[in-house]
């Protein structure tokens, strides 16, 4: 095995670096959102009705996966907000942060709404 290894570095002549620049890459953004006097668990049942034909998970809050990446909405117990984490690759047309805005910007739609 390890000849193998030094095959590939020396066949190769690239550095890490450069090895690393040809993997696609990640960016995870953490936001909130303040819910000050909103119901969070009606908010996360809401954002399950509008991502039904996503891939969700609600062990935790809900977590949305699609292909331009993934959203995790989940209350916080100490402060009254929503924290929201996603993650989307360089490639995606939406930046982590887009992905992470639309959800932001839906909550106060679904803290009134009557999805079904």
């Amino acid at each position: 095995m390890d000849r193998d290894r030094k095959h590939f570095a020396t066949s190769e002549c690239q550095k890490i670096s450069q090895l690393k620049q040809t993997l696609p890459q990640y960016e995870i953004v953490k936001l909130k959102v303040s819910i000050e006097n909103l119901d969070a668990d009606l908010i996360i049942r809401k954002f399950t009705e509008l991502w039904k034909d996503k891939t969700i998970d609600v062990s935790d809050g809900i977590r949305m996966d699609d292909e331009e990446g993934w959203v995790h909405i989940r209350k916080s117990n100490t402060e009254p907000i929503l924290r929201v984490i996603g993650e989307s690759s360089s490639s995606s047309p939406l930046s982590s942060r887009e992905f992470c805005q639309r959800a932001i910007q839906a909550v106060p739609e679904l803290s009134s709404a009557n999805l079904q």
